[in-house]
């Protein structure tokens, strides 16, 4: 079966020196029998002169491994082409079974000064609270990653605390942090606030399935309507929420002036009992402010929300 990023290579350098295509060409081969150790070697072993480089005009490798195997044995192989190829710029491990060592050796890959990746996708490898140290070390020196993919792990609260050690750091400069299913409930909101009241780098937070509760989006809102936040897109999906915390969330529309996108699908956020009103409601007063600057809202019922809308500007 050919591998996606293969044909992605193929189709960039079609039209470039036959030297280029046959060293993709040997790429391929060693791929389809997932041979980590090789692929590594033919990634770091320069085959082209600094001088032909500069005719590629920036090819960009994209190594696409999600459930190949991949263990943590092999980890080593990797580090060597992170701290040595500096065209890979997209590097997908998911469902690998890396454990502690492999993500210990991939992050000392990520700090070497050659490292150029900016995408690294690590969902549903294992990966624990004990691990979030090595990342936050990775978040406090490499200055060229984007997107930390790292749903499905079991961050846990010490997991959190640790993780944002690295994204307070004057060092980092990640925009995209995706943590979907990790484990986080409310106790782990209380990191993540201080993060958005600090760093100006994060643009992009996903903490869908975690079990946050209105608790714990409280929190998060001190963070979000603090001057210094920055984040644009906001993924609370399945975490639990019920019209208790749409006060809170209503507050964040009238103040927060960077926030474009709120997804808040599969929560509970229609009319409640324990607090004598609807949540959308609660939503549609903050969306009415006209400081608020949200452009997406996802997965509100429909039939609520476009009453609320349409009763502040109809007779």
């Amino acid at each position: 079966m050919k591998c996606k990023f293969v044909a992605v290579l193929e189709e960039k350098i079609l039209g470039l020196e036959g030297l280029l295509i046959d060293y993709f060409r040997k790429l391929r081969n060693v791929l389809k029998k997932n041979n980590v150790q090789v692929i590594s070697e033919i990634l770091s072993v320069p085959q082209v002169k600094e001088e032909r480089r500069q005719k590629i005009l920036e090819v960009e490798l994209l190594a696409k491994l999600g459930h190949c195997g991949i263990i943590f044995y092999d980890c080593k192989y990797l580090t060597l082409v992170l701290s040595t190829n500096q065209t890979l710029k997209e590097l997908d491990l998911r469902g690998s079974k890396l454990g502690d060592l492999g993500v210990k050796q991939l992050c000392e890959g990520l700090k070497h000064p050659n490292c150029k990746l900016q995408k690294l996708v690590l969902g549903h490898c294992g990966i624990t609270a004990s691990d979030s140290k090595y990342f936050a070390s990775v978040l406090s020196t490499n200055q060229t990653l984007k997107e930390l993919d790292l749903r499905g792990s079991k961050l846990g609260e010490s997991g959190v605390k640790q993780l944002c050690e690295g994204l307070k750091h004057p060092n980092c400069k990640l925009p995209k942090l995706m943590l979907g299913d990790c484990g986080i409930a409310a106790s782990g909101c209380k990191y993540f606030a201080s993060i958005l009241s600090t760093n100006q780098t994060l643009k992009e937070l996903d903490l869908r399935g975690s079990k946050l509760g209105d608790l714990g989006v409280k929190q998060l809102c001190e963070g979000l309507k603090h001057p210094n936040c920055k984040l644009q897109k906001l993924v609370l999906s399945y975490c639990t929420l019920t019209a208790v915390c749409c006060g809170d969330l209503s507050s964040v529309l009238s103040t927060n002036q960077t926030l474009r996108k709120l997804d808040l699908e599969r929560n509970e956020l229609g009319d409640s009992m324990l607090v004598g009103y609807s949540g959308v409601q609660q939503l549609c007063e903050g969306l009415k402010d006209e400081t608020c600057k949200l452009e997406i809202l996802r997965q509100v019922t429909l039939i609520i929300l476009v009453h609320y809308i349409t009763s502040s500007v109809l007779p």
